[in-house]
């Protein structure tokens, strides 16, 4: 595949960042018009066409070129699909993000990798299981990816930090979040890698779970050349999760004594993606 051209790229970051396009329809797009530019140009009438009454809303050029800037600026790399440093085995997913930000050693993301997560409130137990897991892992040769998230996530990212390790995480790469891993998050942005699908700045003022369900897929796809088997690890088990939270019609999580729905009970190592309760600290950015 031919590299893509500045315009290009460019172009395919609006299409990215306009009202109601998601991965699957990014690519369905790009395959259809060839160019970013000329799905641009159709977007309007395909949207009149499946019904639409007012006008839909395309990425501007501005808004495109200040998250360029702004990704510049923190001193990392945004990939577009179909850029040669795109992770490949991410590329090879149903619904690959479009656009990602990366700050730290982009390198890491073409090694393979396994993503281990976990519980938040994890006992202390399960932290150093995870700690000495990760290590391993990461003496083995693997990169260790997962969420920057306390408990598990952050055992994980700790074992590993000396071999490798990945930071997935909700809101842009410049935000910290939970503000007790400030230091880790500067640490793995010096040893490592910290990638987010949204741009920076984008979970400030709102919560980083409202962001979550955009982008909860595992952190790392399988390599064609893996062993079968699923791609991340469980890392330990641990202390009781509290009960999880009703989501509203508003979209705000609420805490209730009521026991949740049985689709909201579903197991799921992803669930913390999907429904994070309101933590005590807020997300905010880096400090220039």
């Amino acid at each position: 595949m031919p590299a893509l051209s500045p315009r290009e790229r460019l172009d395919r970051l609006r299409l990215a960042r306009s009202e109601n396009v998601g991965p699957v329809t990014f690519q369905r797009l790009i395959e259809r018009f060839g160019s970013a530019g000329a799905a641009l140009e159709a977007l309007p009438n395909l949207a009149r066409q499946g019904g639409r009454r007012g006008p839909v809303r395309l990425c501007p050029e501005a808004d495109a070129m200040r998250e360029v800037e702004a990704v510049e600026r923190l001193g990392a790399r945004l990939l577009i699909l179909g850029d040669d440093a795109y992770p490949g085995p991410l590329s090879a997913i149903a619904d690959p993000p479009p656009a990602l930000s990366v700050l730290g050693d982009i390198a890491l993301l073409s090694r393979r990798s396994i993503a281990l997560v976990g519980a938040r409130n994890a006992s202390a137990a399960g932290r150093r299981f995870a700690r000495t897991l990760a290590g391993e892992i990461g003496q083995a040769g693997l990169v260790v990816v997962s969420g920057l998230a306390r408990g598990i996530d952050t055992a994980s990212h700790e074992g590993a930090l000396a071999t490798g390790t990945i930071a997935v995480v909700a809101g842009g790469v410049d935000v910290v979040y939970p503000e007790e891993n400030r230091a880790l998050h500067g640490q793995i942005a010096g040893q490592g890698a910290i990638v987010a699908e949204m741009p920076p700045y984008a979970t400030e003022p709102s919560p980083v779970w409202r962001w979550a369900p955009s982008w909860s897929k595992p952190p790392c796809a399988p390599a064609p050349s893996s062993p079968p088997g699923r791609p991340w690890i469980r890392a330990a088990k641990s202390s009781p999760s509290p009960a999880r939270p009703k989501i509203p019609a508003h979209g705000a999580p609420t805490t209730s004594s009521a026991r949740a729905p049985p689709w909201l009970r579903a197991p799921s190592t992803f669930w913390r993606f999907w429904a994070r309760p309101p933590e005590r600290t807020r997300a905010r950015p880096l400090k220039n």
